[in-house]
């Protein structure tokens, strides 16, 4: 993912999550068929510019009918695209630590509610973590 282009317009953002939901790759006419008020021109657009960004790539080249269509997928999952941007805010802001911005993520439990489960989970990935920075 190319750091310099971390701020998506609306459209950007919203084709990427139709993209992100789907299982599979899309034209860009599947994509207007998930969400009618954009047009395929708006979508063409987009997608050359999530392309230039390198947010998408080209998956393969499908018969649509009697012509010849790409289908993207983005190049990274929605969570590495949130991290991404997180970390981007995070450097800008350099005297904010990691542990406040993991106090004010947990914040109030009714506001973020999280499971055990995730909790279990994260204990896990900050022990290998630890483990990492012993072994260095």
């Amino acid at each position: 993912m190319k750091k310099q282009q971390m701020h998506l317009t609306n459209r950007e953002r919203q084709i990427l999550d139709i993209m992100w939901d789907s299982d599979t790759p899309m034209t860009a006419s599947e994509i207007v068929s998930v969400c009618p008020d954009l047009t395929k021109s708006t979508v063409q657009a987009v997608l050359r510019k999530l392309l230039a960004y390198e947010y998408i790539s080209v998956a393969d080249i499908v018969h649509s009918g009697t012509v010849l269509c790409r289908r993207y997928r983005p190049t990274f999952s929605r969570a590495q695209f949130l991290a991404a941007q997180l970390k981007n805010t995070f450097d800008a802001y350099h005297n904010v630590s990691k542990v406040d911005i993991f106090s004010g993520l947990l914040g109030d439990l009714s506001d973020f509610p999280i499971s055990l489960e995730e909790i279990r989970t994260m204990e896990k990935m900050l022990k290998e973590y630890k483990n990492k920075l012993q072994e260095r």
